[in-house]
């Protein structure tokens, strides 16, 4: 199965809500739609974590334009001022669906309490061959604001500790920890979340050249990633794993941020 993560950047829908988000008329919506389905139809991921949607119906617009649906949707509001949430969509059935948008969470030094930005949303999909996996979509904070350092690497402790209590309660169930991190290869925030092996930044296997997901005043930036738990990257073996960084006229025409995709494979 191939499982894919894209910040799609600002998916509003038409209706003025109460929340600060932007306005679109039906026209700039669907065209928005369309540059992302043309993208996602190229890929043809199996599971799809998505960060910046507004709302759980933009999902099945989203899919009604797609070659190979991706039916199971998940997306939980939460309390970012823009209106935008992290969500998932799938061609395989939900077991749970669980936020993690009020959970306190603290930096392994013990500097809190934080929130998530978002969400840590918990999604545990049967992906077959009685195997559970879950997916924890993250979408931390901003490196522009205040105090985002300590807070990142906050939101980094907690998404590490909750796949932990998971794999803890169900020992058959694989783990990936995916998202816009807002936070550099190598930094503190993507070494806490690897947990000293337990998880791999499977992106590490690509070529260097082609490891980046942004572009900040013309330097191109890696902050997009799939951290799946060590017996998951075991699936995923360097020579036939296909994890990808998409550079394209397409993917820049729908988002300023590029997906990753990795394909695993069943022992």
């Amino acid at each position: 199965f191939k499982v894919m993560t894209w910040n799609v950047r600002d998916l509003f829908d038409e209706v003025n809500d109460a929340w600060q988000d932007p306005v679109l008329s039906s026209r700039e919506v669907d065209a928005k739609l369309e540059r992302l389905a043309r993208v996602i139809r190229a890929a043809n991921p199996d599971i799809l974590a998505l960060q910046e949607v507004e709302k759980k119906e933009l999902l099945a617009r989203l899919n009604a334009k797609l070659s190979n649906a991706l039916p199971h949707q998940v997306l939980e509001r939460t309390y970012d001022p823009r209106g935008i949430n992290v969500a998932l969509m799938s061609r395989f059935p939900v077991v749970k669906a669980q936020s993690h948008v009020n959970e306190r969470v603290f930096t392994p030094e013990g500097q809190g309490p934080y929130t998530f930005s978002r969400d840590c949303l918990e999604v545990q999909l049967d992906v077959g061959g009685s195997r559970t996996v879950a997916v924890l979509v993250n979408h931390h904070i901003s490196m522009l604001e205040d105090y985002a350092d300590t807070k990142r690497e906050a939101q980094a402790n907690g998404a590490k500790e909750i796949a932990n209590r998971l794999r803890a309660e169900h020992p058959f169930l694989r783990v990936i920890i995916a998202g816009d991190m807002n936070a550099d290869e190598g930094s503190s925030t993507i070494e806490i979340m690897k947990d000293h092996g337990n998880y791999v930044d499977i992106g590490l296997q690509a070529d260097e050249r082609h490891r980046w997901t942004y572009v900040y005043s013309g330097e191109k930036q890696r902050l997009d990633y799939l951290l799946p738990d060590s017996t998951l990257a075991s699936w995923c073996p360097s020579l036939s794993c296909g994890v990808y960084f998409i550079h394209s006229a397409d993917v820049s025409a729908a988002s300023d941020h590029e997906p990753v995709t990795a394909t695993f494979t069943f022992p």
